[in-house]
């Protein structure tokens, strides 16, 4: 005789086919308890079927795959429209069933589940079982509001019921830790933004604090001037020139002109400034105040000079005329040689190794010392940037030509003499690159614009290290000379001239070398400043450069053409 269970359990299946085919008919809904959610109380339950309450009819039908409970007594229209998932469902009315059931004197009574796990320690029988999964109860629904009041509970516990460091992080610890961290992180920003606001606000109203504070920047030039310019013995002198060059200086900076003369360098003196003003109103470009003085200086050429000189502009100098830092190389207490040294060839030093022992004490011998580490093949000469003036001014190459023709060169070797000189490696008399043939520049020009932040401090260091490079290339045609023909020529000392400008600010600077203990340094001084919005103060900067100009085309050009002479002269009777 089929128990009621088993009834049940029928009925069931012939809904679940009904509602696979497509019929509308309500039915009860189908539960499936997962095994996750059978617990031994459970199968107590489910093992007592005969002992059911009066007012609830179960039917039970044993199908292929599992059994399904249906309480008689559950709503069709809360089955249909609850939207709760399958699984949530099946567990909800598997607790509707067991407390609709019966207890037994034998059977203990069947309470709900909690939320929890159970964990019995065995079974009926005795045999230990694993602990169950939980079972939840609760509606998506109903998490949802329950959460705000589980979070206000939490909020309000302190910080000292958090658990120790060993225990796991859970999220309630998390949460705790959180309310605690963001009060102080968000005092701490505030903090921050208040201590930002202030320093804005104080650079604000008091501009002389905020220029304490050097930029990134300045540092960078600084230590470019006093590191790698002084590696070099590159200096920028500010004590005054040696007595011997000054008085040449004066001469050179001061020129007698003729009333015609004095009335063409006033005239571009003045053009200037005229044409300054428009180029101060606005935010001009480092290119449109250098193009000013180009101008100006292009126009003295032709007017004055017969268009002797070259002024090419931004041209690439070449790196080989930069100032090498030649310095002496310092090894204190140099250790002993090894024990295990067998005196093998490869462990002496070499030869140019030996050299550098002068520097170590006589008293230690070569057998106890250890090799000297090896000179760099090459001299250092990387602490000097690459020349490259916003304006060079040097002779043509048929300048120095007919000058060499005037001293009796012929005319083949007076036009390739400078090229195959430079060819060869042997002189260097364009600085140029790309080989624009401007021969022996003795004037540079290094500008900065007016609005764009740049400062003279830094077109003094570009004209400084330009300036060592006008002095070296005339320092290499005296060696030359002195090579083909010594002590034939008198050298007079080196000189050079270069103007820096920041804007309408400019500043005239001539270029000399002095000698220690054959230490060549390479020295740069202030001559004249102007303000090119002041007529007279220009009109008096403008007649320096023309005698610098003049100067370069006189006095300069003929000792350059008088060295080569000897040095053609010298190398007549040679063919290559």
């Amino acid at each position: 005789m089929s128990s009621p269970v088993d009834i049940a359990a029928g009925a069931a299946k012939r809904d679940t086919r009904r509602l696979r085919r497509g019929h509308n008919t309500p039915g009860p809904q189908l539960v499936r308890p997962t095994r996750s959610s059978r617990t031994p109380r459970q199968s107590a339950h489910n093992e007592d079927t005969g002992k059911l309450s009066a007012g609830v009819k179960s039917r039970k039908v044993a199908t292929s795959s599992k059994d399904f409970l249906i309480p008689a007594a559950c709503s069709l229209d809360t089955a249909f429209l609850d939207p709760t998932p399958s699984r949530r469902i099946t567990r909800a009315f598997s607790k509707s069933v067991q407390a609709q059931l019966t207890p037994s004197l034998d059977t203990p009574a069947a309470d709900p589940l909690p939320t929890q796990s159970v964990q019995p320690a065995s079974t009926a029988t005795g045999s230990p079982t694993a602990p169950p999964q939980p079972t939840r109860t609760k509606h998506k629904h109903e998490s949802i509001e329950e959460e705000p009041v589980r979070r206000r509970r939490e909020r309000s516990q302190s910080v000292a019921e958090l658990p120790p460091s060993k225990d796991l992080l859970t999220w309630q610890n998390l949460e705790k830790l959180n309310i605690e961290t963001a009060s102080k992180t968000s005092d701490g920003m505030a903090g921050t933004k208040r201590s930002h606001s202030l320093r804005e606000s104080t650079a604000e109203l008091k501009p002389e604090t905020a220029s304490m504070s050097l930029p990134r920047s300045s540092l960078t030039l600084a230590n470019y001037r006093l590191m790698s310019l002084d590696r070099a013995r590159i200096v920028v002198q500010h004590r005054g020139i040696p007595e011997h060059l000054m008085h040449r200086v004066n001469a050179i900076i001061q020129p007698k002109l003729d009333k015609d003369q004095e009335s063409l360098v006033f005239y571009v003196a003045d053009n200037l400034c005229k044409q300054f003003p428009n180029v101060l109103e606005d935010a001009a470009r480092e290119d449109d105040c250098v193009e000013l003085l180009y101008q100006a200086l292009n126009l003295m050429n032709g007017m004055l000079y017969d268009e002797a000189f070259a002024l090419p502009r931004k041209a690439d100098w070449d790196p080989a005329l930069k100032p090498k830092a030649q310095r002496m190389f310092y090894m204190s207490n140099p250790p002993n040689q090894s024990l295990n040294d067998t005196g093998d060839s490869h462990d002496r030093p070499h030869k140019r190794q030996r050299v550098g022992a002068s520097y170590v004490s006589s008293k230690i011998s070569d057998a106890t010392m250890m090799p000297l580490p090896p000179r760099p093949s090459k001299p250092d000469n990387n602490y000097v940037k690459t020349a490259r003036p916003d304006i060079t001014i040097g002779f043509f190459h048929h300048v120095v030509t007919k000058k060499l023709l005037s001293l009796g060169v012929n005319e083949l070797a007076a036009k390739e003499l400078l090229k195959d000189l430079q060819y060869q490696g042997e002189l260097m008399s364009s600085p140029t690159r790309p080989a624009l043939h401007v021969r022996f520049p003795s004037l540079v020009v290094e500008g900065k614009a007016y609005a764009t932040g740049k400062s003279m401090y830094e077109a003094e260091n570009q004209a400084a290290g330009s300036g060592s490079s006008m002095l070296a290339m005339q320092g290499h045609l005296a060696e030359l000379t002195e090579r083909y023909s010594p002590g034939s020529y008198e050298n007079k000392e080196p000189l050079a001239f270069s103007v820096t400008h920041e804007g309408p600010l400019m500043l005239l600077w001539v270029h000399y070398i002095t000698s220690l203990e054959d230490a060549r340094f390479y020295n740069m001084h202030a001559l004249g400043v102007c303000h090119t919005t002041m007529q007279s103060n220009t009109r008096e900067f403008f007649m320096a450069l023309a005698g610098v100009m003049r100067w370069a085309s006189t006095e300069f050009l003929d000792d350059v053409a008088a060295q080569l002479f000897l040095v053609w002269k010298a190398a007549n009777g040679q063919t290559i």
